[in-house]
């Protein structure tokens, strides 16, 4: 695989280019693209897998669906997201033109929720998920 580094996004801008931020359950993940025989599993223009996520809060966003179809694996080691169903995530995304969305700033927006509980989130090693939401709210009403 093929791969480039990531560039750190700090959290106001991932904030501000975020059409949606919230909480979601993913329902279900499936691939969207099936490399031909020996052909690289990678998605130069696009991506490899779709997720369904139910939506379980909105931080930010209007007209946001019961549901977001998340783009997302783009065949690349670095960088990458990726969603496993059942699990739980605080999401940064932005909407495609194909009206589902595709993370901000790849991991660094998306945020497993663990018994209410989120790691990695800025210096601090885990908050709370309503600490989370009070620093974006905070960054939301400047």
């Amino acid at each position: 695989m093929t791969g480039a580094l990531a560039v750190a996004v700090p959290l106001p801008e991932r904030v501000a280019k975020a059409d949606f931020i919230g909480v979601v359950e993913i329902r279900s993940v499936w691939r969207t693209a099936v490399p031909e025989p020996g052909e690289m599993d990678v998605a130069p223009e696009g991506y490899l897998q779709n997720a369904d996520g139910y939506v379980l809060e909105v931080i930010k966003g209007e007209r946001v669906p019961s549901h977001v179809v998340i783009n997302f694996d783009t065949g690349f080691v670095c960088p990458n997201v990726l969603y496993e169903r059942g699990a739980v995530y605080l999401v940064f995304l932005r909407e495609d033109p194909d009206g589902g969305y595709s993370t901000v700033g790849y991991t660094q927006g998306r945020f497993k929720v663990r018994d209410d509980l989120i790691d990695y989130w800025g210096r601090q090693d885990v908050v709370t998920l309503s600490n989370a939401k009070q620093d974006i709210q905070r960054l939301m009403a400047r």
